[in-house]
């Protein structure tokens, strides 16, 4: 379970890097829109990755503090179980 948690962790910490690149992106395509309807077709595209984002900021210290301590990886630890089910 230790090793699956690792990779998932490493995959969500790539992911969450390339998010990040793909805003840095965004943000001058939003600028630089020639009307509203383009702004906000890709502002709310930028808002969706934020939560994203969001998610996965508060998603991946959990799952470094599970990987931390191999006693959490215990099917009995309801903690271990509600972030084996984490949700937006």
């Amino acid at each position: 379970m230790h090793d699956t948690l690792a990779e998932v962790h490493a995959i969500l910490s790539r992911s969450k890097e390339a998010l990040s690149q793909f805003q840095a992106i965004l943000e001058p395509t939003i600028e630089q829109a020639t009307d509203d309807h383009e702004r906000l077709y890709w502002h709310h595209i930028y808002e969706e990755e934020e939560h994203r984002f969001d998610r996965w900021a508060a998603l991946l210290p959990k799952l470094e503090e599970a990987l931390a301590n191999e006693a959490f990886l215990s099917r009995e630890n309801g903690d271990f179980l509600r972030l084996l089910q984490a949700k937006k």
